[in-house]
């Protein structure tokens, strides 16, 4: 019999740079940098992934006369070499900016680090043995693995939001997708969560910032039944936002938001298998080989809201803080990971302050905040763990003694993991010709520690089901020193 089984493998973590110079005819002063980056297709090939990806640029700036922005956009790939790579199975990919750095005014060069990370499954099979009808055999029951793909649901959401304040120009917007809920019923999984869209806009020649959630229920095919777990991720595909011409001009401004997401994921389904741990036969003698098969759980853990802290200070006297005027999308980088004590997680996050200092003119504060995460200790079991995500789902910063910037962030971190455990099985059984029975009638055979009704069956080359009928006290289990007695009949050659 054919055992297939899946099991969770990392796809090399890469990182490379990406160089883009853009152009800016009429700038005085760069107030903020940002780039963001999407997916857009996956084509695999024999060990081979190619990844396309968009890249938007985000430029603020003051120019003789006001604050404007610029955005531009490029479409690149990335090829990326994977082993052991089944192209019938998932694999997945995570896409993320680490880090931007720039140079120059007009000559705008911007130096972006990227990051594709990801996972894949790897298949594994062994063939057990046919056992013949005459051959006693005592099997293990344990479950294999298999990981299913969740059909890939493309879905939209609107919004309408009144900017009490007014508005005269969108600067900057990105956008998340957040995966709170995820239920099955036959073949469908109902998936709830909410679409995050923080906007960056002109108010009255004033830098202001806005966040707008809206709700998502969205149900997706799963061809399983009874899956025992079930893993949904969330990508933003298409963001738009349309002001309201008519308002603008008006004390306040409706924005209309339409956003594209895409849910995907994975099912792991698991089916019993009986596996041949030891045999023997009442009339012949048997070679038994063995060998050893590792049964791999899949498991995936959702952390909800956990925290990290920061706090920068402004070591310049001249810059002191009057108000928090905006805040870019954090950038967060995983530096190392273990699992030696528990799950911990080191690694920095950035992202960009704008404020207003004491005497009155927009200042910028790129903050690097250091953090240290301690999962719980359970998940230091899982053999090579995977981060398969972390996302900021909340960000809270505020002045702080009017020198210091307050950073408090909560974010989701999705762990795909392994956890192994091992069985001896029968590999092969090879006959060795006819059993001389030169036993007596009667024989009495007592019992050893630990030791089973199987183990004085095979002992006494018999089944188990006649010593029960002629030993009716004896269980399963059998007591270390207990007597069993077997009978057999005499046979006679006349």
């Amino acid at each position: 019999m054919l055992v297939k089984s899946d099991r969770l493998g990392l796809v090399s973590p890469q990182r490379f740079y990406i160089d883009q110079e853009i152009y800016l005819p009429s700038i005085n002063e760069i107030i903020i940098v940002n780039a963001s980056i999407r997916k857009n297709s996956v084509d695999l090939s024999e060990n081979e992934a190619k990844i396309a990806y968009n890249i938007k640029y985000n430029v603020i700036y003051r120019d003789s006369a006001h604050i404007d922005s610029k955005e531009d956009q490029f479409e690149r790939t990335f090829n990326m070499k994977i082993p052991e790579l089944a192209l019938n199975k998932l694999i997945d990919f995570d896409i993320s900016i680490l880090n931007i750095e720039y140079t120059g005014t007009i000559n705008l060069k911007i130096r972006a680090e990227i990051e594709i990370k990801g996972f894949k499954v790897i298949e594994s099979e062994i063939i057990l043995p046919d056992i013949d009808s005459d051959i006693l055999v005592k099997t293990m029951t344990s479950s294999v693995e298999e990981i299913v793909q969740i059909k890939d649901n493309n879905f939209k959401v609107t919004g309408e939001f009144v900017i009490k304040e007014g508005l005269s120009k969108i600067l900057l917007d990105d956008s998340r997708i957040i995966i709170n809920k995820v239920q099955y019923r036959t073949e469908i999984c109902t998936v709830e969560g909410e679409c995050l869209i923080n906007v960056i806009y002109l108010s009255d020649g004033n830098i202001c910032t806005r966040h707008f959630p809206i709700k998502f229920n969205e149900e997706c095919l799963i061809p399983l039944d009874a899956p025992i777990e079930i893993s949904c991720m969330g990508e933003v595909v298409d963001c738009e936002i349309i002001v309201d011409c008519e308002s603008i001009e008006k004390e306040s401004t409706t924005i209309k938001i339409s956003l594209t997401g895409k849910i995907k994921g994975f099912g792991i389904i698991s089916k019993d298998v009986n596996f041949p741990v030891d045999a023997y036969s009442l009339i012949q003698e048997l070679n038994l080989k063995f060998d050893d098969y590792e049964i791999q759980k899949n498991n995936c853990i959702n952390v909800k809201n956990e925290k990290i802290k920061g706090v920068i200070h402004l070591n310049d006297d001249d810059v002191r803080i009057r108000s928090i005027l905006a805040t870019t999308a954090p950038y967060i980088s995983i530096i190392e990971i273990s699992n030696t004590d528990g799950l911990s997680i080191d690694g920095i996050v950035t992202l960009n302050v704008i404020y207003l200092n004491k005497n009155d003119e927009i200042s910028t504060e790129l903050a690097e905040i250091p953090y240290h995460i301690t999962l719980d200790k359970e998940l230091d079991k899982f053999i090579n763990p995977i981060i398969g995500r972390m996302l900021i789902t909340d960000t809270n910063v505020r002045g702080k003694h009017n020198d210091e910037i307050e950073i408090n962030l909560e974010l989701d971190i999705v762990i795909l993991g392994v956890k192994t455990d091992h069985i001896k099985y029968i590999k092969s059984i090879k006959e060795n010709g006819v059993i001389i029975n030169n036993e007596s009638a009667i024989s009495i055979y007592v019992t050893k520690k630990d030791e089973t009704l199987w183990d004085v069956a095979k002992a006494l080359k018999t089944d188990p089901e006649k010593l029960l009928i002629q030993n009716p006290e004896l269980k399963t289990t059998v007591r270390d020193g207990e007597k069993v007695i077997l009978y057999r009949g005499l046979k006679t050659n006349l």
